[in-house]
This record gives structure tokens, C-alpha cells and sequence, in this order.
């Protein structure tokens, strides 16, 4: 079975709770990693904020270093993969079964979304077994969130030294617009998804769904640097060609609609 980190703010020991809960429940022993927040931010970490191509502000690179904590403990671990989870997502049907330790020579992804999100995205058009009836396609454009996902040793690796992905929100990094791994690897999408941020459960967003991002996301820079803005016009670039090289290889994509992906379902009582 693959190993599951999960990060945790030391002061949500209600998610910390509802975390573990699930995980017992399904017979998983999950790793915890204590988040970054912004008062543990260095000056340094601060003073590249303003040079932000995408408006940075200190609790989303709080979010990234803590995402960027737990790739480098894969590293060290010299770990072949692992599922990084943050501590709001309702694990779902199928879950435990993403978890067998061949997953990735099975796929061909280095990096595998495996959240539900109410946004329509692209999708390849050819999918490929995952567990039960979930499958993998892959991503053609972007979708939010990382709340949950997979990730090979090597991409751990690379992400875990990359100097960019503090500057920007995780899940673009991982997964959006101007990110790097959408435009370098081909990434998969878990179909339906097993995973679903506990917000869009509990929709007056209280207990653990409560949100630790949204306030101090207030906090981001507005006015970017002009070299801060020609950096974000040539990701958005390298993102528009990325996505029309992989429609281009995958052409029943060029008349297909796209789709949200739905959440499998959460476990029995």
C-alpha cells in the first residue's frame, strides 16, 4: 500500500480528529505533517511575495511550503510515491483502492488528481483502469484544488526543489493555469474522483469545513511587478500550447464537451 500524508495547522485538531477518524475506518495508518502558516515565514519568504507573478499573498505560500514539506519527505524517505491529502477532504468509495503500490506502473502518471471539483474541466478522450469503477484520463485543462492527490518519487523530487512553487498557489502549480506539471507531464484524473473537500459537503462551511485559506487569502499582492507580469503572460503561453499539443494528439477531444467530475461517493455508516 501506498504510504498517505496528510498536512495539519497544530491548532485544527478538529480536522486533526476527523482525519483520523477516516482513516481508521478504513484501515489506513496516515503520517501526519504539521503546516507552515505565515508567521513561520522567513523575511526572505516574505520579501519574494511582491515579486509574485499571480499575486501571492503569505497564507498561500504558507499552503505551498507546507504541500512542498511533504514532497521533500517523500524524498528523503526515497519513497517510489505517495498520496499527499489535506486535512478537509472526505475520503470516499475507492479510496483504500488507490492505494495499491503499483498504481503508477500501472497509469504511466507521475501525478494524479484524485479530488472531485463542481467545475467542468477537459479530459482525454482514452481512459485507463484505477480501482473499481473509477478510472484515469487525462487532464487536458485545469482544475482546482489539492486536496488530494498522488505523486511519483520523481515528481516529488523535482517539485520539492523547485524555487517556483512557493510563488504560487499549490494548486495551480500542480494542476492550473500557469503551473508547471500540466505543461511538462501528462497528469491524470481520477474519474469519478474518490476524494471531496469537505466544504462542498458541509455547505455553511463550520467544524472542520471551516476554512483556514480564505481569510488570509485578502492578504495577496494586487499590483505585480512588470517583469512579474511578463513571467505570468509567458506561463500563460506555455499552458495555452501545452493544452492545444494535447488535444491536437488526442483529437475525438477537439469536439468533446467538457465535464465536471463527480465524487464516488462517500463510505457506508
Amino acid at each position: 500500500m501506498l504510504p498517505v500524508f496528510y498536512i495539519n495547522l497544530a491548532r485544527r485538531t478538529d480536522r486533526r480528529v476527523f482525519m483520523e477518524r477516516q482513516f481508521a475506518a478504513l484501515g489506513i495508518r496516515a503520517e501526519r505533517i504539521e503546516a507552515t502558516t505565515p508567521d513561520d515565514l522567513t523575511t526572505e519568504q516574505r520579501a519574494a511575495l511582491p515579486g509574485s507573478a499571480w499575486g501571492q499573498g503569505p497564507t498561500d505560500m504558507a499552503c505551498a511550503l507546507s504541500h512542498q514539506a511533504a514532497w521533500t519527505r517523500v524524498v528523503r524517505r526515497r519513497l517510489p510515491a505517495a498520496v499527499i491529502l489535506e486535512d478537509d477532504v472526505v475520503l470516499g468509495r475507492g479510496f483504500a483502492a488507490c492505494l495499491a503500490d503499483d498504481v503508477l506502473d500501472r497509469s504511466g502518471y507521475g501525478l494524479i488528481h484524485l479530488e472531485a471539483w463542481p467545475r467542468p474541466l477537459r479530459l482525454g478522450s482514452r481512459s485507463r483502469p484505477l480501482a473499481g469503477d473509477i478510472v484515469l484520463r487525462t487532464m487536458i485543462t485545469t482544475l482546482p484544488g489539492a486536496g488530494a492527490y498522488l505523486i511519483s518519487g520523481a515528481v516529488a523530487a523535482a517539485a520539492a526543489a523547485d524555487a517556483a512553487a512557493p510563488l504560487m498557489e499549490v494548486d495551480r502549480y500542480l494542476f492550473g493555469r500557469g503551473g508547471r506539471w500540466l505543461t511538462e507531464i501528462e497528469v491524470g484524473q481520477a474519474v469519478p474522483a474518490p476524494c471531496l473537500q469537505l466544504e462542498f459537503i458541509d455547505r455553511a462551511a463550520t467544524g472542520p469545513a471551516a476554512s483556514d485559506l480564505r481569510p488570509g487569502r485578502r492578504a495577496r499582492a494586487s499590483n505585480p511587478s512588470p517583469a512579474a507580469r511578463r513571467e505570468r503572460s509567458r506561463a500563460n503561453l506555455r499552458y495555452t500550447l501545452a493544452v492545444a499539443a494535447r488535444r491536437l494528439r488526442d483529437p475525438a477531444t477537439l469536439l468533446a464537451s467538457r465535464i465536471e467530475v463527480g465524487f464516488a461517493g462517500p463510505l457506508p455508516d
